[in-house]
C-alpha cells in the first residue's frame, strides 16, 4: 500500500488544483506552484500504488491532466517534469481514456513533448475560430435562431464590441427577421444572450455577501444565502458575454460559470427538499412524525413553503427557464466529461420548479435530453444505468466484505469495506432519487448481504453436526436480517417515491446480488450463476423499463447477399451472377465496374420512403449490417469496394431524420469470422486463424468514435455470426477488448449497448460461464442469439407441430440469459414442412410469427426480423408480411413480467 503521507499530499494537491481550475485561476501562480510541488512529491511516494491512490483521491481526471498541461506550458522550466508527470498518469487506463475523450485536453498534453504524442497519437485538429466579423452572430443559449435585434442593439451600443462586429450583428438580426436561420450545431457551447439580466427578478440585485460556513438555523438566513448564490450564478451567466471572442463561446469560462451556478441550484434543491418533505433520520425514525414509528418513511406532502421569503427566492429559479436549460445543454455537449454533473443540475431545476418542467415539456430538444420530467406526485419509474450499476457494485463489495470477515481475512475484508463506503458516499450524493430513498436502498443492501452470508457461513460454535449439515443442505432462507431487508423496502414503497415495479426490481437486484456472492463463496456454481443472471435482468428492467427494440435488419445494403438484394444480382453479367457473396461478385466484375455498381446500389437500395413505412408499421429500430471494408477499405488483395463512410453517414442521417433508432453491426470483420457468405465471402478454405481480432477492434474504434454523438444509435455489434470453430475463450477475450474500445471512443454505458454474439443457442452455457467469471467487463452489454428453424438436418426432421413447440421453448432460453436480444429471425421452414395450400400456408406463417414474437418479447432488449425486403420469399420479407397481415408489430410497452427470469 502507498504511504499515508502520499495519500495526504495528493489529496491536498488535487483539492488545490480543482480550486484553481474551477475559478479559472493562474495555472503558473504561487498557488499552482504549491499544488505542483505536492502533486509531484505525492506521485513519487505513491510509486507502484499510484493508480489505487489516485482512484481514491479523485475522479476529476481531466481537470488534473489539464492543470499539468497548463502548468508545463506556462512555466517552461517545468515542461520536462510536467511531461514525465503526465506520462506517469497516462499509464493508468482510465486516465489515458480521459485524455483521449477530450480533443482539447489531448492537444494541450501533446504540446508538452513528443513522448506524450507517441502515447496518445498526434494532436487533433481543433475547430478554427471564425472571422471576427461573424462573431456577434451568437445563438440565444443554444436555440436554433441567431441573435434577435433586441440582443444585437445592446451589442452595437457596447464599447466592448468593435464597430464592424456590431454592424455585422445588426445585419444578422435583420436577416433573421426575414427568414429562419439554420439550426446551431449542438456540439459547441452557445452562451446566453447579452441582456440576460434585463428581466431578472429584483432580488438578484441585492448586494453580494459571503455565505456562512456553518449550519443554517432559520428559513430567513437560508433564503438569504440561497439568494446570494443564485445571484452570483446567474450574474456570471450574463457576464460571460464580455469574454466571448467567437461564435462558439469560451467553453472554459462557461465551465467556471457552471461551477458558480451548480452549488446555488444544489443549495436551492436542498432547501426545497428540507422544507417540503419531512426528513428521515439514518436509523429509520421519522424526525417529523409525532408518533416516531421506527422504520417508517413519510409520503411526500404537497408542495408548500413555510415563509414567502424562501418561496420568493426559489421562485427566482423560474426566471428565463429556457435560456438556463439550453445554456446547460450546450455546455454539456461541449464538456462531455462533466455531462453527468451538468445533467444533475438541470434535473434539480426541473424538480424544484413547475415552470422548468413546463419548459422541458414544450421543447422537443430538451425532452430528448431530460426525458419526461415527473411531477411532484408522480413516482419515478426508471433509474439511470449508472445509478443501478453503482448500487449493484456496492452490494457486491458489501457481500465480499462480510464473506471475508466471517472467514477472518481482515485485510481483504477491509479492502471491500473501503470500496463499499466509497460507493455508498457516491450514491448518497446523487440527486437522482430522494436522499432518504437512497439511504434505505443501501441499508437494505447491507441487511441482505449479512443475511445471505450468515446463511452460507454460520456462526462458529454451532457444533460440528450443524456446521456439516449447513454445508450439505443450506439453511432455510429466513431470519431477522431478511425481515430488516423487507422492512427497508416497505418503507420505500410507503414513501410513494418509486413506482412499485421499480421498487421491486431494485429489491430483487440487491437480493440476488447478495445471494450470488454468498453462493460463490461456497462454490455453489449453479446457484451463484442463476442469482447473477436474475440480478442482471432486474438491473436491466430498472434501467430500461418496458421499452423494447422492435426492429428489422437492413440486409443487403452495405454488405451484399443474394437473397436481400436479388435485383442487384439479376443485373450482373453471367460470370458475376454465379457468385454467392460480395467477394465473388466484386472479383468477377473487376474494380472499376464493381465500384460503379456498388456506389449506385448503396445510394438507392433503401430510401426515406422505406424508413417512413417502417415507422408507420410500429417498428422503432433497425439493425444496419456493414462490412469492415466500408469503414477502412479492402485489405491488400481483397476485391471489396470501400471505404464508403460518406454513404454510411447519409444512411445515418436519413434514419435519424425518420425517427428510427440504429443498431450498428460489424457484419463482416477483417478476414471473416466464418466461411459463410454473411461475412462477405464464401470460402471453403477458411479457418479461424484468418480472422483478425486486432483489425476488427480498429474498425470498431473508428465507427464508435464517428457515431458516438448520434442520439439515434442504440447499440453497436462487434461481429455477426462467429464460426463454432472459434473457442469461446478467444471470443470473450475479443468481446471484452471490444467493449473497452467502444467505451473509450465515447459510446458510454447507459447510452449505447455493446452487442456480443453467442449466435447459436447451443453455445449459451459456455458463454454464460465465462461471463460470470468476469462480468465486470460487460457493463451495458447484450448477448445476441439468432433463431432460424430452416437450416440443418435437425429441422428438416421435425413436423410442423414440432417446429411450433420448438419455437415456444425459446422463451425459457432467453430467460436464462442475463441480457439478450434476438437480432435475426424469420418465419422460414425447411422444404416440405409447411403446407402447400396458399391459405393454409399464410395461416401457418402467421401462427409461427406470433409464437416467436411472444418468446422474443422476453429478451431484455428486443428483436430484429431478417430482413426488410428479400426476394427469397415472404418468409424472409417483413415488408410483405406486414402488408399481408402475417406479422403484426406489438404496440406499447411490454408486459411487466417479461424481464423476470
Amino acid at each position: 500500500m502507498a504511504s499515508p503521507e502520499a495519500l495526504r499530499l495528493l489529496q491536498e494537491a488535487v483539492a488545490a488544483i480543482l480550486s484553481i481550475t474551477s475559478s479559472c485561476g493562474d495555472a503558473s501562480g504561487k498557488a499552482a506552484r504549491n499544488a505542483w510541488g505536492d502533486l509531484k512529491t505525492g506521485v513519487n511516494q505513491a510509486g507502484a500504488h499510484l493508480g489505487e491512490v489516485m482512484d481514491e483521491v479523485t475522479d476529476e481526471r481531466s481537470s488534473v491532466l489539464g492543470f499539468i498541461g497548463d502548468f508545463g506550458t506556462g512555466v517552461k522550466m517545468y515542461r520536462a517534469q510536467a511531461e514525465a508527470m503526465a506520462l506517469s498518469l497516462l499509464k493508468l487506463p482510465e486516465w489515458e481514456a480521459a485524455a483521449n475523450r477530450d480533443p482539447a485536453l489531448k492537444a494541450k498534453l501533446v504540446q508538452l513533448g513528443s513522448k506524450i504524442e507517441d502515447k496518445l497519437g498526434p494532436a487533433p485538429e481543433l475547430p478554427k475560430a471564425p472571422e471576427p466579423a461573424a462573431s456577434p452572430a451568437l445563438a440565444v443559449a443554444g436555440a436554433a435562431a441567431p441573435v434577435s435585434e433586441a440582443v444585437a442593439r445592446p451589442l452595437a451600443a457596447s464599447p466592448v464590441v468593435a464597430p464592424a462586429a456590431a454592424a455585422a450583428a445588426l445585419a444578422v438580426a435583420a436577416a433573421a427577421a426575414r427568414e429562419p436561420a439554420p439550426a446551431a450545431a449542438p456540439e459547441v457551447f452557445v452562451p446566453p444572450p447579452r441582456d440576460f439580466l434585463a428581466a431578472a427578478p429584483s432580488f438578484l440585485e441585492v448586494a453580494p455577501r459571503k455565505p456562512s460556513k456553518g449550519p443554517v438555523s432559520s428559513l430567513a438566513s437560508a433564503a438569504d444565502e440561497t439568494r446570494h448564490m443564485l445571484r452570483s450564478g446567474f450574474k456570471a451567466m450574463a457576464d460571460i458575454h464580455f469574454e466571448i471572442e467567437d461564435a462558439k463561446g469560451d467553453t472554459e469560462k462557461a465551465m467556471s460559470v457552471f461551477n458558480e451556478l451548480a452549488p446555488a441550484v444544489s443549495r436551492a434543491h436542498f432547501e426545497y427538499t428540507r422544507h417540503t418533505r419531512p426528513r428521515t433520520d439514518y436509523n429509520g425514525e421519522d424526525s417529523a412524525s409525532e408518533a416516531g414509528t421506527p422504520h417508517s418513511m413519510p409520503s411526500r406532502p404537497t408542495f408548500s413553503f413555510e415563509t414567502d421569503y424562501l418561496a420568493e427566492t426559489l421562485d427566482g429559479l423560474a426566471w428565463e427557464p429556457m435560456t438556463v436549460l439550453k445554456f446547460l445543454h450546450s455546455l454539456r455537449m461541449a464538456k462531455r466529461i462533466h455531462a453527468k454533473r451538468i445533467q444533475s443540475v438541470a434535473t434539480m431545476l426541473t424538480q424544484i420548479s413547475p415552470t422548468y418542467r413546463d419548459a422541458v415539456r414544450s421543447d422537443q430538444f430538451l425532452m430528448k435530453w431530460l426525458g419526461v420530467i415527473r411531477g411532484e406526485s408522480e413516482p419515478l419509474h426508471l433509474v439511470s444505468y449508472g445509478f443501478a450499476s453503482s448500487l449493484r457494485w456496492a452490494t457486491w463489495h458489501a457481500g465480499w466484505h462480510w464473506v471475508h470477515r466471517r472467514r477472518h481475512k481482515t485485510d481483504v475484508s477491509e479492502k471491500h469495506h473501503k470500496i463499499w463506503t466509497s460507493r455508498k458516499e457516491s450514491l448518497t450524493q446523487s440527486s437522482e432519487l430522494p436522499k432518504e430513498v437512497i439511504e434505505k436502498l443501501l441499508d437494505a443492501a447491507w441487511s441482505a448481504v449479512q443475511h445471505c452470508v450468515i446463511q452460507r457461513w454460520p456462526e462458529e460454535g454451532r457444533g460440528l453436526a450443524q456446521t456439516m449439515m449447513s454445508w450439505i443442505k443450506p439453511t432455510d432462507d429466513e431470519g431477522p436480517l431478511k425481515d430488516e431487508f423487507l422492512e427497508h423496502f416497505q418503507c420505500i414503497e410507503d414513501s410513494k417515491a418509486l413506482q412499485e415495479s421499480l421498487c421491486g426490481d431494485l429489491s430483487w437486484m440487491i437480493w440476488n446480488m447478495a445471494w450470488h456472492v454468498a453462493n460463490k463463496s461456497k462454490n455453489y456454481s449453479t446457484d451463484s450463476q442463476q442469482a447473477l443472471v436474475r440480478a442482471e435482468r432486474h438491473l436491466q428492467r430498472a434501467f430500461r423499463g418496458v421499452n423494447q427494440w422492435r426492429g428489422v435488419n437492413l440486409g443487403g445494403w452495405f454488405l451484399l447477399e443474394p437473397g436481400p438484394c436479388t435485383h442487384f444480382w439479376e443485373k450482373l453479367p453471367p460470370q458475376a451472377k454465379e457468385q454467392h457473396c460480395e467477394w465473388g461478385a466484386c472479383a468477377a466484375l473487376g474494380p472499376n465496374e464493381a465500384a460503379s455498381r456498388l456506389r449506385e446500389h448503396r445510394k438507392t437500395y433503401f430510401t426515406k420512403e422505406d424508413f417512413a413505412e417502417m415507422k408507420a408499421a410500429g417498428l422503432t429500430h433497425v439493425r444496419l449490417p456493414f462490412g469492415a471494408w466500408c469503414v477502412v477499405g479492402p485489405r491488400p488483395g481483397e476485391p471489396y469496394v470501400g471505404p464508403c463512410l460518406d454513404q454510411l453517414d447519409q444512411a445515418m442521417n436519413d434514419l435519424e431524420a425518420a425517427g428510427m433508432n440504429v443498431l450498428l453491426d460489424l457484419h463482416g470483420t477483417p478476414g471473416g469470422e466464418s466461411a459463410e457468405p454473411p461475412c462477405g465471402r464464401k470460402d471453403d478454405k477458411w479457418c479461424s486463424e484468418n480472422w483478425s481480432a486486432e483489425e476488427s477492434l480498429k474498425v470498431l474504434g473508428i465507427v464508435a468514435k464517428r457515431y458516438a454523438g448520434r442520439s439515434c444509435v442504440c447499440g453497436i455489434g462487434v461481429m455477426n455470426e462467429p464460426s463454432e470453430t472459434h473457442p469461446a475463450q478467444n471470443l470473450t477475450k475479443y468481446y471484452e477488448d471490444a467493449v473497452e474500445v467502444v467505451r473509450r471512443a465515447g459510446m458510454r454505458a447507459g447510452s449505447v449497448a455493446v452487442v456480443l454474439p453467442i449466435f447459436t443457442e447451443y453455445r449459451i452455457g459456455e458463454f454464460l460461464g465465462l461471463w460470470e467469471q468476469n462480468f465486470a467487463a460487460y457493463e451495458d452489454c447484450v448477448f445476441d442469439v439468432h433463431f432460424y428453424q430452416c437450416f440443418g438436418r435437425v429441422w428438416s426432421m421435425k413436423s410442423l407441430e414440432g417446429h411450433m413447440e420448438a419455437a415456444k421453448t425459446r422463451e425459457a432460453t432467453l430467460r436464462s440469459l442475463p441480457m439478450c436480444c434476438v437480432s435475426e429471425w424469420s418465419i422460414a421452414f425447411p422444404g416440405g414442412v409447411a403446407p402447400s395450400d396458399e391459405v393454409k400456408l399464410k395461416e401457418t406463417y402467421k401462427r409461427f410469427g406470433e409464437i416467436q414474437l411472444k418468446a422474443y418479447e422476453t429478451a431484455t432488449h428486443g428483436w430484429f426480423f431478417w430482413t426488410w425486403k428479400d426476394s427469397a420469399g415472404i418468409d424472409w420479407n417483413l415488408q410483405e408480411c406486414l402488408k399481408q397481415g402475417i406479422i403484426e408489430v406489438p404496440k406499447g410497452g411490454r408486459d411487466s413480467d417479461m424481464y423476470r427470469p
